[in-house]
């Protein structure tokens, strides 16, 4: 990927609408509602930035934006309603026409819009369940920003988060947990697989990594107490923890598989998973696969063994399974999920592989799965977004943006039929995998 994120996409975005300002604020001179900035705000008349928005990018303010209810060319200053925090002497900042997060929202909407048709999608190849265990996302594949965890499988306790990706030999993220001691936890299962495990006895198990000892360790939280394993060594190599369960009530409120940090140095965790022997067919899938994978993998060996040795890793492709879309799994929400027909090995990896949208962070420093070569189809699906919601909102549009939405619309129309010529099509809905 090109590593576009949001923050180097709005401004395009911005220069697309117009009119696009962008600056250093001198070194004094301005408050904590006023801006100066000689040389670059002393080109526009008075008051022709009212209305408009300044976003910082830099010092104590930074991603805060105000609405300009002045602009002045012989002082050279913008004036905004609502102070900031600090007088932003020496601070950058970029004025746009539309609210910004408005326009990282409508990223966002053009890239699901394009990928309902066909002319923009992510390939995903992810690690999404290990065979007949219940931990959800067991790889850490699912974030909703570089330190949030998807909170439908993972929740962090008193410690932080945060995405590692140099870490990982899955092809993924690695979890860092770190800045307190604490742990993070994934609900087990339905109540229908606690049963099966009640009074059985299970292995709770975590590919771990950390340079501090007797910090990180995997356990099982049975509603009232938590059971650990023994401590990583701290030597900053990745060890397999394990724990044996034995006892386990099944009524017992809100059991869970925890990783724990607890005495200092941050923890990563590359794979957690249950050894229980128990036959599970139908696992859940993360939300990056909205529409489903088109093919399923099962490892040839088993997941520590996969994680020891990734240059040797080889995979099968499966046949037997079925895709759920908005299922309801045990006691869960509704969700997407993949169906076996037969029984899978116990601690293999299963790895799913599909097409989805594009995703764009709801955090600027985040990565946009996207290449140069897409930003222009983007861009312009997102102008379209944002004079529709302006449309919806009632909001008559100015000649200007009239005339841009019309530039956008004739680049879409260029672009799709581009797309039809090169042969690929209207993307078909992914779905059987057979």
């Amino acid at each position: 990927m090109a590593g576009f994120t949001v923050a180097n996409l709005r401004p395009r975005l911005g220069q697309k609408l117009g009119p696009y300002v962008s600056g250093t604020a001198d070194g004094s001179g301005s408050t904590t509602t006023i801006l100066k900035d000689a040389g670059v705000l002393d080109r526009y008349a008075d008051n022709l930035l009212r209305g408009r928005w300044i976003y910082f990018t830099s010092g104590s303010d930074s991603g805060t934006w105000r609405h300009l209810s002045a602009s002045d060319q012989s002082d050279a200053t913008i004036t905004w309603v609502g102070a900031i925090s600090t007088a932003p002497h020496s601070v950058t900042y970029e004025i746009y026409q539309f609210e910004p997060d408005m326009m990282a929202q409508a990223l966002r909407d053009a890239a699901k819009v394009l990928y309902a048709e066909g002319l923009l999608s992510a390939r995903r190849d992810l690690v999404v369940a290990v065979a007949n265990s219940p931990v959800r996302d067991p790889a850490f594949t699912d974030w909703t920003t570089s330190t949030g965890l998807n909170t439908s499988f993972w929740t962090a306790n008193t410690s932080s988060v945060a995405q590692q990706t140099s870490n990982s030999r899955l092809g993924g993220f690695t979890c860092r947990v770190q800045t307190s001691n604490g742990n993070i936890e994934t609900v087990v299962s339905n109540p229908d697989f606690m049963n099966d495990l009640e009074d059985n006895t299970f292995t709770v198990k975590a590919i771990v990594k950390t340079a501090t000892a007797a910090s990180g360790a995997v356990g099982f939280y049975d509603g009232t107490s938590n059971t650990k394993s023994s401590y990583h060594t701290g030597g900053g190599a990745w060890e397999v923890l394990e724990k044996e369960i034995t006892g386990f009530t099944a009524q017992a409120a809100n059991p869970s598989v925890r990783v724990f940090r607890d005495s200092g140095g941050s923890i990563d965790v590359g794979l957690v998973w249950v050894k229980s022997g128990i036959d599970l067919r139908e696992y859940a899938l993360p939300t990056l696969l909205p529409s489903g994978p088109d093919e399923v993998w099962l490892s040839r060996d088993l997941a520590e063994k996969m994680y020891a040795t990734p240059g040797r890793a080889l995979w099968d492709r499966l046949d037997n399974w079925h895709f759920r879309q908005g299922h309801q799994v045990g006691s869960f929400k509704a969700q997407e999920s993949i169906w076996f027909d037969s029984s899978l090995p116990g601690e293999y990896l299963i790895r799913a592989v599909g097409s989805a949208p594009v995703l764009v962070s709801t955090t600027d420093a985040d990565t946009v799965e996207i290449e140069e070569e897409d930003t222009e189809i983007l861009l312009a699906q997102a102008v379209i977004e944002l004079v529709s919601r302006m449309r919806r909102g009632g909001t008559s549009l100015p000649s200007s943006l009239s005339g841009i939405e019309a530039e956008a619309t004739a680049t879409l129309s260029r672009l799709r039929q581009k797309n039809l010529e090169a042969g690929s099509g209207i993307a078909l809905p992914l779905g059987w995998g057979f």
